[in-house]
């Protein structure tokens, strides 16, 4: 008789840490999962805010009168750091992309942390994608600015591009 109820002991123990690791398994998870969202969350406003201050500087810029000679990115700095920017976005929005694609295929998550989490990255990777576009958007009013501030006096002028073709033969 002791033995089997050593037996008995030893396997209340055993389910005891099964429940355990299991209840802190379940615990450990769920806080990663509420970490994952409120990170997503935080990201997808950071970039909407600055998706809303770009817009805005792009209108702005568009309509700006011009003054010749007077540009807004003389030596090229703003394109350039608007060129690493939506590489670098670029490269988030492939990492958010892969990391979503992962989340049907962890079997430890329910139905509803799918959907939550599905809605978390689909709402960052729209903002981040409206952040690269509105990049590109803002890039090209610096720059048609910037052109239409470019000096045109004194330059050679063509009534067709038969005339244009012509003069570059010639050069």
């Amino acid at each position: 008789m002791p033995e089997q109820h050593e037996d008995l002991v030893r396997m209340k123990d055993r389910i005891a840490r099964i429940a355990e690791t299991s209840e802190t398994v379940s615990i450990n998870l769920l806080a990663a999962i509420d970490e994952t969202l409120g990170a997503l969350h935080g990201m997808a406003s950071v970039m909407s805010g600055i998706f809303q201050m770009l817009d805005k500087s792009a209108e702005e810029i568009a309509s700006m009168p011009v003054i010749v000679g007077r540009y807004i990115d003389e030596d090229d700095a703003v394109i350039t750091s608007m060129d690493r920017a939506i590489l670098e976005l670029k490269t988030l929005l492939y990492r958010l992309v892969l990391r979503h694609s992962l989340v049907d295929r962890d079997g430890r998550l329910k139905d509803h942390h799918c959907e939550s989490l599905h809605d978390a990255y689909e709402r960052v990777e729209s903002e981040v994608a409206g952040l690269i576009e509105v990049l590109h958007n803002t890039r090209a009013a610096v720059i048609a600015h910037d052109l239409r501030a470019e000096p045109r006096e004194g330059m050679e002028t063509f009534a067709t591009v038969e005339e244009l073709v012509a003069s570059l033969r010639c050069a």
